[in-house]
Protein backbone atom coordinates (compact mmCIF):
# COMPACT_ATOMS: atom_id res chain seq x y z
CA UNK A 1 0.00 0.00 0.00
CA UNK A 2 1.13 3.63 -0.93
CA UNK A 3 1.93 6.27 1.48
CA UNK A 4 -0.88 8.28 -0.40
CA UNK A 5 -3.41 5.32 -0.19
CA UNK A 6 -2.77 4.80 3.18
CA UNK A 7 -3.35 8.45 3.94
CA UNK A 8 -6.78 7.89 3.23
CA UNK A 9 -7.45 4.55 4.75
CA UNK A 10 -5.78 5.36 8.25
CA UNK A 11 -8.21 6.23 11.15
CA UNK A 12 -6.75 8.59 13.00
CA UNK A 13 -8.15 10.48 16.01
CA UNK A 14 -5.32 12.91 17.16
CA UNK A 15 -3.97 15.86 15.37
CA UNK A 16 -0.34 15.38 15.69
CA UNK A 17 -1.41 11.79 13.88
CA UNK A 18 -3.05 13.99 11.22
CA UNK A 19 0.15 16.29 10.93
CA UNK A 20 2.53 13.03 10.46
CA UNK A 21 0.41 11.74 7.76
CA UNK A 22 0.18 15.68 5.93
CA UNK A 23 3.84 15.36 6.30
CA UNK A 24 4.28 11.51 4.67
CA UNK A 25 2.37 13.22 2.03
CA UNK A 26 4.14 16.24 1.38
CA UNK A 27 7.07 17.23 -0.36
CA UNK A 28 9.37 19.80 0.79
CA UNK A 29 8.94 23.25 -0.70
CA UNK A 30 11.91 24.53 1.32
CA UNK A 31 12.58 24.90 4.95
CA UNK A 32 9.49 25.00 7.25
CA UNK A 33 7.51 24.69 4.27
CA UNK A 34 5.77 21.44 2.73
CA UNK A 35 3.57 20.99 -0.64
CA UNK A 36 0.58 18.87 0.19
CA UNK A 37 0.35 16.29 -2.56
CA UNK A 38 -1.81 17.10 -5.81
CA UNK A 39 -3.79 13.77 -5.68
CA UNK A 40 -4.65 14.07 -2.12
CA UNK A 41 -5.74 17.77 -2.84
CA UNK A 42 -8.08 16.45 -5.94
CA UNK A 43 -9.84 13.80 -2.70
CA UNK A 44 -10.35 16.50 -0.47
CA UNK A 45 -12.35 18.70 -3.35
CA UNK A 46 -13.98 15.70 -5.02
CA UNK A 47 -15.59 14.56 -1.27
CA UNK A 48 -18.86 16.15 -0.96
CA UNK A 49 -20.07 18.13 1.85
CA UNK A 50 -23.37 17.76 3.77
CA UNK A 51 -24.85 20.52 1.82
CA UNK A 52 -25.02 22.08 -1.76
CA UNK A 53 -23.14 25.00 -2.84
CA UNK A 54 -26.20 26.71 -3.57
CA UNK A 55 -26.98 26.55 0.30
CA UNK A 56 -24.16 28.26 1.00
CA UNK A 57 -23.98 31.02 -1.05
CA UNK A 58 -27.78 31.69 -0.46
CA UNK A 59 -26.64 31.84 2.97
CA UNK A 60 -24.03 34.30 2.38
CA UNK A 61 -25.94 36.32 -0.26
CA UNK A 62 -28.86 36.81 2.53
CA UNK A 63 -26.43 37.50 5.38
CA UNK A 64 -22.98 39.59 4.07
CA UNK A 65 -23.57 43.13 4.75
CA UNK A 66 -24.15 45.23 1.75
CA UNK A 67 -20.54 45.90 -0.12
CA UNK A 68 -19.18 43.52 2.03
CA UNK A 69 -17.39 42.69 -1.27
CA UNK A 70 -15.28 45.48 -0.93
CA UNK A 71 -14.47 46.22 2.53
CA UNK A 72 -16.78 44.73 5.49
CA UNK A 73 -14.82 46.60 8.49
CA UNK A 74 -14.67 50.03 7.51
CA UNK A 75 -12.11 51.15 10.74
CA UNK A 76 -8.87 52.21 9.27
CA UNK A 77 -6.00 50.91 7.75
CA UNK A 78 -6.51 47.92 9.28
CA UNK A 79 -9.49 46.63 7.73
CA UNK A 80 -9.50 43.54 5.58
CA UNK A 81 -12.14 41.72 3.60
CA UNK A 82 -12.85 40.63 0.87
CA UNK A 83 -15.77 37.98 -0.05
CA UNK A 84 -16.73 35.04 1.83
CA UNK A 85 -14.81 32.31 2.15
CA UNK A 86 -15.58 29.79 -0.60
CA UNK A 87 -17.33 26.72 -1.12
CA UNK A 88 -14.37 24.28 -1.50
CA UNK A 89 -12.65 26.05 1.23
CA UNK A 90 -15.04 24.12 3.64
CA UNK A 91 -13.58 20.83 2.33
CA UNK A 92 -10.85 21.03 4.17
CA UNK A 93 -12.12 21.47 6.84
CA UNK A 94 -14.24 18.78 6.26
CA UNK A 95 -11.91 16.56 5.83
CA UNK A 96 -9.69 17.41 8.60
CA UNK A 97 -12.36 17.04 10.57
CA UNK A 98 -12.48 13.06 9.99
CA UNK A 99 -9.54 12.72 12.05
CA UNK A 100 -10.54 14.47 15.17
CA UNK A 101 -12.70 12.94 18.11
CA UNK A 102 -15.51 15.54 18.81
CA UNK A 103 -13.68 18.04 17.17
CA UNK A 104 -14.03 21.88 18.09
CA UNK A 105 -13.65 24.95 15.45
CA UNK A 106 -12.82 28.14 16.30
CA UNK A 107 -13.41 31.18 13.18
CA UNK A 108 -10.92 33.69 14.32
CA UNK A 109 -12.90 37.10 12.64
CA UNK A 110 -16.05 35.14 11.58
CA UNK A 111 -18.13 37.87 10.20
CA UNK A 112 -22.00 36.50 9.67
CA UNK A 113 -20.98 33.40 10.83
CA UNK A 114 -20.79 31.30 8.11
CA UNK A 115 -18.31 29.24 8.45
CA UNK A 116 -19.63 28.85 12.11
CA UNK A 117 -23.25 27.54 10.72
CA UNK A 118 -21.80 25.02 8.20
CA UNK A 119 -18.92 23.77 9.96
CA UNK A 120 -21.99 23.06 12.88
CA UNK A 121 -23.59 20.74 9.88
CA UNK A 122 -20.45 19.20 9.15
CA UNK A 123 -20.24 17.85 13.12
CA UNK A 124 -17.96 20.50 14.71
CA UNK A 125 -18.59 22.14 17.79
CA UNK A 126 -17.86 26.06 17.21
CA UNK A 127 -17.53 29.04 18.37
CA UNK A 128 -16.34 32.65 17.12
CA UNK A 129 -14.75 35.70 17.69
CA UNK A 130 -15.68 39.28 15.58
CA UNK A 131 -14.81 42.44 16.15
CA UNK A 132 -18.18 43.87 14.96
CA UNK A 133 -20.86 43.68 17.47
CA UNK A 134 -22.97 45.06 15.17
CA UNK A 135 -23.32 41.53 13.10
CA UNK A 136 -24.51 40.01 16.59
CA UNK A 137 -28.17 39.90 15.36
CA UNK A 138 -27.39 37.62 12.51
CA UNK A 139 -25.45 35.45 14.97
CA UNK A 140 -28.37 35.06 17.22
CA UNK A 141 -30.44 34.12 14.00
CA UNK A 142 -28.45 31.75 12.61
CA UNK A 143 -27.60 30.24 15.99
CA UNK A 144 -23.87 30.66 16.20
CA UNK A 145 -21.53 31.28 19.68
CA UNK A 146 -19.76 34.29 19.20
CA UNK A 147 -17.18 36.20 21.75
CA UNK A 148 -16.97 40.27 20.51
CA UNK A 149 -14.25 42.46 21.28
CA UNK A 150 -10.51 43.23 19.73
CA UNK A 151 -8.38 40.32 19.56
CA UNK A 152 -5.30 41.79 21.05
CA UNK A 153 -7.76 42.91 24.26
CA UNK A 154 -9.98 40.14 24.42
CA UNK A 155 -9.47 36.62 26.76
CA UNK A 156 -8.94 34.47 23.81
CA UNK A 157 -7.93 31.64 26.31
CA UNK A 158 -11.41 29.85 24.75
CA UNK A 159 -8.83 29.04 22.11
CA UNK A 160 -7.42 26.44 23.92
CA UNK A 161 -10.46 24.11 23.58
CA UNK A 162 -10.14 24.06 19.78
CA UNK A 163 -8.69 21.58 17.32
CA UNK A 164 -8.82 23.87 14.34
CA UNK A 165 -8.73 27.48 14.27
CA UNK A 166 -9.75 28.64 10.88
CA UNK A 167 -9.46 32.78 10.06
CA UNK A 168 -10.00 34.14 6.76
CA UNK A 169 -6.84 36.93 7.19
CA UNK A 170 -8.80 39.75 9.54
CA UNK A 171 -6.08 42.09 9.44
CA UNK A 172 -4.49 44.09 6.72
CA UNK A 173 -1.47 44.84 8.97
CA UNK A 174 1.75 42.28 8.82
CA UNK A 175 3.30 43.16 11.61
CA UNK A 176 -0.54 43.42 13.37
CA UNK A 177 -1.29 39.54 11.99
CA UNK A 178 2.07 38.42 13.22
CA UNK A 179 1.67 39.82 16.82
CA UNK A 180 -2.03 37.88 16.57
CA UNK A 181 -0.32 34.71 15.42
CA UNK A 182 1.98 35.10 18.81
CA UNK A 183 -1.44 35.41 20.40
CA UNK A 184 -2.84 32.20 18.77
CA UNK A 185 0.54 30.58 19.61
CA UNK A 186 0.73 30.80 23.20
CA UNK A 187 -3.51 30.06 23.60
CA UNK A 188 -3.72 26.98 22.03
CA UNK A 189 -3.07 23.53 22.52
CA UNK A 190 0.46 22.15 20.81
CA UNK A 191 -1.68 19.60 18.44
CA UNK A 192 -4.06 22.67 17.08
CA UNK A 193 -4.65 22.51 13.50
CA UNK A 194 -4.85 26.11 12.03
CA UNK A 195 -6.50 27.22 8.58
CA UNK A 196 -5.68 30.35 7.18
CA UNK A 197 -7.13 31.56 4.04
CA UNK A 198 -5.32 34.96 2.27
CA UNK A 199 -2.29 34.40 4.24
CA UNK A 200 -0.21 37.40 4.81
CA UNK A 201 2.91 35.24 4.26
CA UNK A 202 3.59 31.87 3.77
CA UNK A 203 6.05 31.40 6.71
CA UNK A 204 4.85 32.41 10.16
CA UNK A 205 7.65 32.03 12.91
CA UNK A 206 6.54 29.49 15.20
CA UNK A 207 4.58 27.26 12.68
CA UNK A 208 4.97 24.79 10.06
CA UNK A 209 3.26 25.78 6.80
CA UNK A 210 1.92 22.98 4.57
CA UNK A 211 0.62 25.06 1.19
CA UNK A 212 -1.65 23.56 -1.78
CA UNK A 213 0.94 23.62 -4.28
CA UNK A 214 -0.31 25.49 -7.17
CA UNK A 215 -3.85 24.21 -6.77
CA UNK A 216 -4.77 27.70 -4.42
CA UNK A 217 -2.55 30.11 -3.22
CA UNK A 218 -4.77 31.64 -0.94
CA UNK A 219 -5.23 29.04 1.59
CA UNK A 220 -2.12 27.50 3.97
CA UNK A 221 -2.24 24.71 6.79
CA UNK A 222 -0.49 25.43 9.68
CA UNK A 223 1.13 23.23 12.66
CA UNK A 224 2.61 24.27 15.58
CA UNK A 225 6.56 23.82 15.96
Amino acid sequence: MNHISSFFNYIKESAEELYGLFRKNCRNGGEDRLKLNEDIIEKVINTPLPFTSNEYYNFVDKYLPSGADEDLYVDGSDSFREIATEYDDLKYLNYIKTYITNPILCDMGCGIGNILHFCNKMGYKTFGYEFNKSLSKIHKKVGVDVIYGDFFTTDLSKLKTCDVVFLYRPISSVASMNKLFKLIRSNTKDNVIIVYKYPHQMRITGFTTISLNEWDDDLIILFKK
